[in-house]
């Protein structure tokens, strides 16, 4: 069976990028100084064994807090482990049989429990009492056992460089590889480091100089060998109980998400301990169907699709093209959407494209887009900004202009003829809450409507601007209601070059050709766009800054309640353009 290249690549690449947990620095660096020091009782050793992803055994660091049952980890290293075993600093403790007792799945931290730990003193390190400031000039430790060692180690002198969403941090495969887990999310704040992390310190506490705790250590990159660690901050923590009781048995009460955390082989993303171990291969992914590339089609970027299985694929549905770049290693080259079908063929349109690899002849087509999860692709709209890779995630086109804090509008393809000739609007909308360095991936959160499926293309969208109240000069530009004419009389168009165009549109009923009140108008010209409402004569006209130096070419989709929606493009500037719904 082959296997998507895309998901190994992004395993390999995250591989070679993700220093985890801790405070070492190899090559030409030192340790921050990092010393032997007198054991804390509070600080411990924790072994896991029997670990469903590689390496099976490994060891990492964990901490008591005052007036707490339990030890405080990082969950990734411990989720479905056979045996925990936690050895306090100075080896006057060790507790067996732990359990997972609670988590906080989204900032990646569990709770250890066991019998002894229930009736043990509440004693452990004093949590800080107020969310640490992270000011340059302040200096913290942390505590632990890096690299597996059995003594303690404490690195000091290091800063927080700032309290910013974990995705700003993370390159763009490692940002795709954490995204897919959603432990930790790639949405919440951390503390990034000024000083690297390596294995062993996920779970060690970082401290202030009143040895009060702010952070849990979880993770580091080496990214162009500027290495970037950072910590969970101790505020930012909510627990929630999975075990009822402290026993060998856990009941989850979020069974499906820790399920597919502790199955999943992203988790190899958290161990650097040997390169064969933290690279597993990713599960093949099954063919769904059988069909190939014939030849290309007659339109633009159409293609001729033929197999056994092509009565089961529909007009409308969207097809993955895979290529071997590396023989036996498949990759997505292009999402392609079927425009028609015959008895013995499929015709298709792509919607993205490869930047380097062409579609040809016999290369294998599947209806499967897990495959785009990973990919590199582009729209082959120039209009469009990227397009959808899952949930939360969209890939940017590599001269994209786009930043955190702007818009992305989900794009519809419209068809005539079989062919995809427009995309327009939906009421979609999402905004980039954060770019992985490199700048190709965008976090995204939802601000209107709901997720579109993945490889759904995304354009630039400008919040329209707050209509300002109507003045009683207003009512002189407005149109007078409809009459026998149709159209109203046309105005000297302007050039492009003028700062406003300005279109306008009256919106009628068509069996009665009365004014429609309230109707939605959405107008796009080149990345602005402008909604509003028809008023109570069915007029709406639209100002948006006019960009290049072709005649302006505005598209506008208009719908209202009990009426089919409207969509066209529109060349008129300063002239009324009447426009009929259909009941």
């Amino acid at each position: 069976m082959r296997k998507p290249k895309a998901a190994t690549n992004m395993v390999r690449s995250v591989t070679v990028g993700l220093v985890v947990i801790g405070l070492f620095v190899v090559g030409n660096h030192v340790w921050a100084q990092s010393n032997v020091i007198a054991p804390s009782p509070h600080i411990f050793r924790v072994k896991a064994s029997g670990c469903p992803v590689a390496p099976e055994d490994h060891i990492q660091s964990g901490f008591r807090v005052q007036d707490q049952v339990g030890i405080v980890t990082a969950l990734h290293g411990v989720l479905g482990c056979d045996t925990l075993v936690a050895e306090a600093g100075g080896g006057e403790k060790i507790y067996d049989e732990l359990i997972i007792g609670q988590v906080d799945i989204r900032h990646d931290i569990a709770i250890l429990w066991s019998d002894a730990l229930a009736v043990d003193r509440l004693d452990g390190l004093a949590p800080i009492a107020k969310p640490a400031s992270g000011e340059q000039d302040e200096r913290y430790q942390i505590i632990g056992y890096p690299l597996g060692l059995a003594t303690q180690q404490v690195t000091d002198d290091v800063q927080i460089a700032e309290r910013a969403p974990l995705g700003n941090l993370l390159d763009d495969a490692a940002l795709v590889a954490i995204a897919d887990r959603d432990s930790p999310g790639i949405d919440i704040d951390v503390f990034a480091l000024q000083t690297p992390l390596v294995p062993s310190y996920s779970g060690a506490p970082l401290v202030n100089r009143a040895g009060e705790v702010v952070g849990v250590g979880n993770s580091g990159l080496d990214l162009d060998r500027a290495e970037v660690g950072w910590a969970i901050p101790w505020d930012a923590i909510q627990l929630q109980t999975i075990a009822r009781v402290v026993s060998s048995q856990v009941s989850w009460s979020d069974f499906r998400a820790l399920t597919l955390l502790r199955n999943s082989p992203s988790a190899a993303i958290f161990h650097y301990d040997r390169e064969a171990e933290a690279t597993p291969e990713p599960p093949a992914v099954a063919a769904a169907v059988n069909l190939q590339i014939l030849d290309e089609g007659l339109g633009a970027n159409t293609y001729f699709v033929v197999g056994d299985d092509h009565a089961a694929v529909a007009v409308g549905d969207e097809l993955i093209v895979l290529a071997e770049p590396i023989p036996g290693t498949e990759v997505a080259i292009a999402l392609l959407r079927v425009t028609g079908k015959s008895p013995t063929a499929l015709t298709a349109q792509a919607v993205l494209g490869h930047p380097q690899l062409a579609i040809r002849a016999r290369m294998r087509v599947d209806n499967n887009l897990d495959y785009l999860s990973g990919s590199q692709l582009v729209p082959v709209y120039s209009y469009a900004a990227g397009y959808l890779l899952r949930e939360g995630l969209v890939r940017l086109r590599p001269d994209h202009t786009s930043s955190t804090g702007d818009w992305l509008q989900v794009l519809q393809l419209e068809r005539i003829d079989g062919e995809v000739i427009d995309a327009l609007p939906t009421d979609t909308v999402m905004e980039i809450t954060g770019l992985g360095r490199e700048g190709q991936v965008a976090v995204v959160k939802l601000v209107s409507g709901s997720w579109p499926s993945n490889g759904a293309i995304v354009s630039q969208f400008v919040p329209p601007t707050p209509t300002p109240t109507a003045t009683a000069t207003a009512t002189k530009t407005s149109p007078p209601p409809p009459t026998a004419t149709a159209t109203s009389t046309a105005t000297p168009a302007p050039t492009v070059g003028q700062q406003v165009c300005a279109f306008s549109f009256l919106v009628l009923d068509y069996q009665r050709t009365n004014p429609i009140r309230g109707a939605t108008v959405s107008v796009i010209l080149g990345t602005q766009q402008d909604t509003g409402n028809t008023d109570s004569n069915g007029f709406y006209q639209s100002k948006l800054p006019c960009q290049g130096s072709q005649p302006a070419e505005a598209r506008v989709r208009i719908f209202a309640d009990g009426y089919i929606s409207h969509s066209s493009r529109v060349y008129l500037l300063d002239e009324t353009k009447v426009i009929f719904l259909d009941s």
